[in-house]
């Protein structure tokens, strides 16, 4: 029995309410559902709420979801059919999980080259298990439960069965901060408990620990080991209390490596505390060059998740273009069928005589001259008759043979179509074009795969799934040039008419920009030294965009990265006044030299001079006008959990309301900085934030300020308690709809998110980011949640983090715990995990800010005033200051990328 939830919008991404759902078989019928797990039946049809949301619970199995029109509601996007048994993006997740631990553990035995081979070895057999366990599901329902078993012991991976069997730490509690200790992230201690291997991190800030993160439970503990904090120098008063628990339980499975040629991985459960084998992983040798014939998936990117239009893999181009085919005559657009995805579509207006599509490499699929291949397509879209045709080409990129066709299938619903062929003599790849019989019509390629032999020798669906792509692209860096760049970028890259966009290419990697050539590839703009540049005249909808990344030496490409360019005219949103509610870290209070709010200010005078206007919410900001909820320091777990624990005072007879975040008082040896204020008529209550001391306030007395933040120099309170520190935590759970009514705040048309920068801070490995990343976005995800449960038409759009500063001079000067080089490739990380989770969203009102991409991190840095480079100097440099602020003028840019994303969805 599983449960099945989803929301129904338009295609403009607004709840549509009163929708009548029915959930029938696949054979036919319509299926019996329920309220409950299992024993209350509920109605079929179902009817959708005012925020177009609902749910039912039903067997395992594949049913059919359709979604009936209501009041001309005819165009309301869901996928066709669902398998209800686990969701296939859950098996890839962990799966891509397992691969990047097991590849930590590989990499720490043997050199660099080795490590990312050996993950390699694991990333392909996690995602193929993950796959196949997809495929099992849709086949029946008792497969389901296999596939979920596969998937999860992948994730589960020790060095023997004694160790899965044990106990490990799980997790750390009873945390007690400490004080006078060196700011920065530094590693547990674990001693005794007769164990070993637990891990863990924790960030000290302001002198005291403020976070500690489990990375390994370890295996053998008996009881628990001692924590220490020792790291940090000068810490005192520190302690915390580890946690154990048996790492498998009863019923569990896990995976440990297997030494038999030709497997990587055994697969095991816990049966009574018996670990019983259940099954065998093959290694990524024997499934990317078996001894059997018949490789599957000869495009690498099957559901089209991650290779845009225009990139290469491993050397190879993989795209083409045709008889006066254009570059938009094809794009990438969400996949109606695989949820997560993306689809390749073909515009209506691209003729007969335009070819565009894919290139499949025959010695990929383990194909030669002579032999019989079948190639399968998923098509979806609103021609109804459509289908994909190929033809064998040679080395030097001539047509071999006659053109060969799939079947012509309709595809209003989605349908296959496929291909048997022989290939001709002297074939070395295949063009795969897909076409439609009725003009002015466009469709959706929603999926392709390849093998070898005939239609029933392969899979109906793909064998592996594009969690593959990692893997090759591991393989790719371990064995050729080592310096192949990754290049982050978001999907769509926002404008407005009149108002310069840029896209910076030091925002664009993990390491030096300047050790490699840029080729910016558009319609618009211009390219210059440091950026790509454009200043629209007018609006544009998804125009190509892309940058190649050359080797400065050979001239060769190294990488290649596409977006679409979208741009609102100067008059969108007219008459109308937006709500925006900025949320998150630092960068959202964006204060600089003590003026709070540069961002939402910039924002205000921009909507001052505009056609449309602007309303912030907030309960921090400098004005009644300039409002936000940023607090400086916070990470996803403030905002996710009950946070930090923050002093609330009762307090009686205040004249002057302190400043939010600048005033400080102390009491009984505690010092306290002001985060809330709820006041009326200068009695009311005070929340602060505890910034030293041992937080043993007086039951009532006098709070005296210490510092020129503006307030009374003292204030009278009558009790005390103390309050959670993340404003969203209501009635102890996460619930920014209740958090709103409780502040009396309107219900913003927006929420941007702008976090990050400080969860990765401080970080020292990639597995470290990865980590952290696993068991933050989930939370990320709860948080974005309750944001789009404060309405239908609530959308929110993701703050993508980059660097503000691109000298070491600012690390040096602001964070002795951290440098450029690893920051920037902690950014990176993060930004590249962000923009695969969440890149087409949009129909669950999840978008991606482009303004990552603006950041000028030379010139709209913050510098010191010019002083002598050195002692004995008298040359004049000016250094960099702030590690992750930028300057006013940083705040400024990013404010002009965020205005034109709000004006092109006013649009």
């Amino acid at each position: 029995m599983q449960k099945y939830q989803n929301n129904i919008a338009d295609r403009s991404g607004n709840a549509v309410a009163g929708v009548q759902v029915s959930v029938t078989l696949v054979g036919g019928g319509l299926a019996t559902i329920y309220s409950d797990n299992g024993s209350t039946v509920t109605a079929n049809p179902l009817t959708t709420d005012a925020n177009g949301y609902f749910e039912f619970y039903a067997p395992d199995g594949r049913y059919n979801i359709n979604a009936a029109g209501k009041g001309g509601y005819s165009d309301v996007l869901i996928a066709d059919t669902v398998v209800l048994a686990e969701q296939t993006e859950t098996y890839r997740n962990q799966a891509q999980t397992f691969a990047t631990n097991a590849g930590t553990s590989a990499g720490a035995a043997s050199t660099a080259k080795a490590g990312a081979e050996a993950a390699a070895a694991i990333a392909v057999p996690a995602a193929t298990n993950a796959s196949t366990a997809a495929t099992q599901a849709s086949a029946a329902a008792a497969d389901a439960g296999v596939a979920r078993d596969t998937a999860l012991a992948l994730q589960n991976f020790y060095q023997d069965t004694p160790a899965a069997l044990s106990n490990g730490v799980a997790a750390v509690g009873s945390l007690v901060a400490g004080s006078g200790g060196t700011n920065g992230t530094f590693a547990l201690g674990f001693t005794g408990g007769a164990g070993s291997g637990a891990t863990g991190q924790f960030i000290v800030s302001g002198g005291s620990v403020s976070q500690v993160v489990m990375t390994s439970r370890g295996f053998g503990y008996t009881s628990a080991p001692t924590v220490s904090f020792s790291a940090s120098a000068g810490l005192s008063g520190a302690s915390a209390v580890a946690v154990i628990s048996q790492n498998m339980t009863a019923g569990q499975r896990f995976s440990t490596p297997s030494d038999v040629a030709g497997e990587t991985a055994i697969i095991w459960e816990n049966v009574a505390n018996v670990a019983v084998e259940k099954d065998r992983v093959a290694s990524a040798k024997q499934l990317t060059d078996p001894d059997w014939a018949g490789i599957w998936n000869g495009w690498p990117d099957p559901f089209f998740r991650h290779m845009e239009i225009g990139d290469s893999l491993n050397g190879r181009e993989r795209w083409f273009l045709f008889g006066g085919g254009a570059a938009d005559d094809i794009s990438l657009v969400p996949n109606p069928i695989y949820k997560g995805s993306r689809a390749m579509r073909r515009r209506a207006d691209a003729g007969a005589d335009r070819l565009a599509g894919e290139w499949i490499y025959l010695d990929e699929v383990d194909c030669a001259p002579g032999d019989r291949v079948t190639i399968r397509g998923l098509l979806v879209g609103d021609s109804p008759l459509v289908s994909f045709a190929l033809r064998a080409v040679d080395a030097a990129g001539g047509f071999l043979g006659a053109q060969e066709q799939a079947d012509v299938v309709a595809t209003l619903q989605g349908a296959l179509a496929s291909v048997t062929f022989t290939l001709p003599a002297s074939s070395a790849k295949i063009a795969i074009y897909p076409f439609t019989l009725t003009a002015g019509k466009d469709f959706r390629l929603a999926g392709l795969w390849v093998y070898k032999g005939e239609a029933v020798d392969g899979p109906a669906r793909p064998n592996l799934p594009d969690d593959t792509f990692f893997a090759l692209k591991l393989a790719e860096q371990s064995s050729s040039d080592p310096d192949v760049p990754p290049v982050t970028l978001p999907p769509y890259i926002y404008a407005v008419q009149g108002r310069q966009c840029n896209v910076y290419t030091a925002n664009l990697h993990g390491d030096d920009d300047t050790q490699y050539n840029h080729r910016f590839v558009s319609g618009y703009g211009q390219q210059l030294n440091e950026c790509w540049r454009w200043t629209p005249s007018g609006a544009v909808t998804d125009a190509a965009f892309a940058v190649r990344v050359n080797h400065k030496r050979t001239g060769a490409q190294l990488a290649s990265k596409s977006a679409l360019l979208r741009a609102a005219a100067s008059t969108a949103g007219i008459g109308q006044t937006v709500s925006l509610m900025l949320v998150g870290d630092s960068t959202a209070r964006s204060e600089v030299n003590g003026e709070e709010g540069v961002l939402g200010q910039t924002l205000l005078d921009i909507a001052a001079a505009d056609s449309m206007g602007l309303t912030l919410i907030g309960s921090h900001g400098p004005t009644p006008q300039n409002r936000h909820e940023g607090r400086g320091g916070f990470t996803v777990l403030d905002y996710t959990t009950a946070g930090r624990t923050y002093r609330k005072f009762n307090v009686s007879g205040v004249s002057q309301t302190p400043a939010i975040n600048s005033a400080e008082y102390t009491n009984s040896g505690t010092r306290y900085r002001v985060q809330e204020t709820a006041l009326s008529g200068g009695a009311g209550s005070i929340t602060f934030s505890i910034e030293s001391g041992p937080d043993t306030p007086s039951g009532s007395g006098t709070l005296t300020k210490v510092n020129d933040g503006a307030g009374d120099a003292t204030i009278a309170f009558s009790s005390t308690a103390t309050v959670p520190g993340n404003p969203f935590w209501v009635g102890g759970q996460l619930d920014v709809p209740q958090y709103l009514a409780t502040m009396g705040f309107a219900v913003p048309d927006w929420f941007f998110v702008l976090l990050w920068i400080n969860d990765v801070n401080g970080l020292m490995s990639d597995e470290a980011v990865d980590a952290l990343a696993a068991a933050r976005l989930p939370m990320f995800d709860n948080l974005l949640d309750s944001m789009r449960h404060c309405g239908p038409s609530v959308r929110v759009a993701i703050a993508i983090p980059s660097i503000a500063s691109l000298y070491q001079d600012s690390f040096g000067n602001s964070d002795a715990t951290q440098t450029l080089w690893r920051y920037r490739m902690n950014i990176t990380r993060i930004t590249a995990l962000l923009i695969d989770r969440y890149r087409d969203r949009h129909g669950d009102r999840i978008y991606l800010l482009s303004d990552c991409t603006s950041n000028d991190a030379v010139n709209n840095a913050a510098y010191y005033d010019p002083q002598p480079a050195n002692s004995r100097s008298t040359v004049l440099v000016q250094r960099q200051k702030d590690s992750v602020h930028n300057a006013k003028t940083g705040y400024q840019q990013k404010a002009d990328s965020q205005w034109s994303f709000l004006k092109f969805y006013a649009s």
